[in-house]
């Protein structure tokens, strides 16, 4: 955890574990990494790669906001990079069950956050998932407005 990182585990902050669908290229993983990265007040603080199953997790920590606009240029530049439908996908069949090259952004309070503070980042990151990019989007648990 670079300092950065562990400043903003003292103050309130959100985690996001991104899960993305690229775990063998380290040029496309270094650019979503570095869009994850991009925003001021929010750190990439963990990539980690499982070559088999094709798969990366990013972890983002940060000022809410700052996670939620990070997330969203991660989520950018993997739509950008990552190819689902290449050949060598095609033929995989290790490849982790997954809906979209980014399947999974659960978000976490860290420090004095609360639970509901990470799932108001993470309506917002799904309002602009769906609105700007025109992604489906699956809420649940604290986020889901049922609770569920």
């Amino acid at each position: 955890l670079h300092a950065a990182g562990s400043d903003m585990l003292k103050r309130a902050a959100v985690c996001c574990f991104a899960n993305v669908q690229e775990g063998r290229s380290p040029r496309i993983l270094r650019e979503i990494a570095e869009a994850a990265g991009s925003v001021p007040g929010a750190a990439l603080v963990r990539v980690f790669s499982d070559r088999t199953f094709d798969r990366s997790g990013l972890c983002i920590l940060g000022e809410g906001e700052a996670v939620g606009d990070a997330v969203v240029a991660m989520v950018t530049k993997a739509l950008e990079r990552i190819d689902l439908t290449s050949e060598d996908r095609q033929h995989n069949n290790r490849i982790h069950h997954h809906i979209g090259a980014v399947d999974l952004l659960p978000f976490h309070p860290i420090g004095s956050a609360s639970l509901e503070d990470a799932a108001a980042v993470s309506r917002s990151v799904a309002m602009r998932l769906g609105r700007d990019l025109h992604l489906p989007v699956l809420l649940y648990g604290a986020a889901h407005h049922s609770g569920k």
